[in-house]
């Protein structure tokens, strides 16, 4: 489900266990994606939420990948977590810079509003790399997205619409 801003489509995707310095290895699982993968892009996923509202919990990990292929162990890479109703009109809910010495892990919650459009992007966005190659940088791993409904129960009976044999309370 994941789709790219990248002019050329491309996601770079790396597995585990890397031939590289250890500080590529991977923080969860068996892979990890790179934003900059040929030029500089965003990484994001659309889903359509509930209009009802509720909340969305979100967690990532980050690294750097170092300008220089890995020689400069100083200069942070940075990229930003959006959320918006599009692709340009989004709020950042955080700024990510990390080097590549370690993964720095993000995550907040997020709640989306009743009479909401329904239709969200949760976006990586990569900011910047060290050393300026825009082919070079933004690891991001262990991506996790939930979202939590706020149920509603139109007829007070304690029992949400969405489990609810008759919701409105008209008999049928």
């Amino acid at each position: 489900g994941w789709q790219t801003t990248a002019s050329d489509g491309m996601i770079e995707f790396w597995r585990s266990p890397i031939a590289l310095p250890p500080y590529f290895n991977v923080a969860e699982g068996t892979q990890m994606v790179e934003l900059n993968a040929n030029e500089v892009s965003t990484l994001y996923q659309t889903f359509c939420v509930p209009t009802g509202g509720g909340n969305l919990t979100w967690s990532i990990k980050h690294r750097g990948r170092g300008g220089d292929h890995g020689t400069d162990n100083v200069t942070p890479d940075v990229a930003e977590v959006r959320l918006g109703n599009s692709l340009t009109s989004y709020s950042v809910l955080t700024t990510m810079s990390d080097t590549n010495q370690a993964w720095g892990t993000y995550s907040g919650t997020i709640t989306i509003p009743a009479g909401n459009p329904g239709t969200y992007f949760i976006m990586f966005s990569s900011v910047s790399a060290a050393g300026g190659f825009n082919s070079v940088g933004n690891f991001i791993d262990d991506v996790q997205i939930s979202f939590t409904q706020n149920c509603i129960d139109s007829d007070g009976d304690g029992v949400s619409n969405s489990l609810d044999l008759d919701s409105d309370n008209d008999g049928c």
